[in-house]
């Protein structure tokens, strides 16, 4: 798990953060422990690369557990 990926819902029912193996690009989202969403790791890149900085995933995570 990446420690600065946690983040929790807008109304804090629901924690997730990144998890995977960053090597082989297999990332996904762990929701309360169990739930796996799959991360686009192009997208992810591709986010980072227009200006995005190390608080990019734990805004995707939180995108996720408020979707």
């Amino acid at each position: 798990m990446f420690e600065d990926t946690v983040a929790f819902s807008a109304d804090g029912t629901r924690w997730g953060a990144v998890a995977g193996d960053r090597t082989r690009e297999q990332l996904f989202i762990v929701i309360n422990g169990a739930r796996r969403v799959p991360v686009a790791v192009r997208e992810l890149y591709s986010a980072v690369a227009s200006g995005g900085d190390e608080a990019t995933l734990r805004t995707w995570t939180q995108a996720e557990l408020d979707r």
